[in-house]
């Protein structure tokens, strides 16, 4: 294929041989980042720093893929891109691994420890929104069953909490069923 009728790759990586050089590090620093795992609530900090370290490594690994990918799109006949796209995706496969941790650890965060840390803005950035949105929804709807919602007059709401009661309580039951 002419050169004329290529995607110019070199804005993400200069050549190829920058990309297996970003490939070995990222290796390198996903087979470093288990070490995380049961650290991540040790301190702000350390949530911070974790999380930071996640993303960061997510956003590399996403950079090496499209070109990866790009590059095997170009011309799908030539096997040393099929491998890059292949080396990519097993990479992203050990980075899901590594960080596996990461979810269930920060599910464990106390609502103590979630409000001092929601005061600073810059760490709240920097923790992953989607599970931080999962963090403020656990402890609304934690307060809202708390709350008496018996006295409450619109039994449409009442037969709602109760329903979702039910999915959490099934939820605890089928944890404790697994380990």
């Amino acid at each position: 294929i002419e050169e004329k009728y290529q995607w110019d790759l070199t804005t993400i990586f200069p050549s190829d041989e920058a990309w297996e050089e970003e490939l070995a590090s990222l290796q390198a620093e996903t087979e470093t980042a288990k070490d995380f795992a049961g650290h991540l609530l040790d301190s702000a900090k350390s949530l911070l720093d974790i999380s930071e370290t996640q993303l960061g490594l997510m956003r590399r690994i996403e950079k090496l893929y499209v070109y990866a990918s790009m590059k095997n799109d170009q011309d799908t006949r030539e096997g040393k891109y099929q491998e890059f796209q292949a080396k990519a995706m097993g990479l992203y496969s050990a980075f899901s691994q590594a960080f596996a941790f990461y979810e269930p650890e920060f599910l464990k965060i106390s609502k103590e420890v979630f409000t001092e840390l929601a005061k600073d803005s810059e760490a709240v950035k920097a923790i992953d929104f989607a599970t931080g949105a999962r963090i403020r929804a656990k402890y609304s709807l934690e307060d809202e069953l708390s709350m008496n919602y018996k006295a409450n007059d619109n039994p449409e709401k009442i037969a709602f909490l109760e329903y979702r009661e039910e999915q959490i309580e099934l939820g605890r039951n089928q944890k404790k069923e697994m380990g």
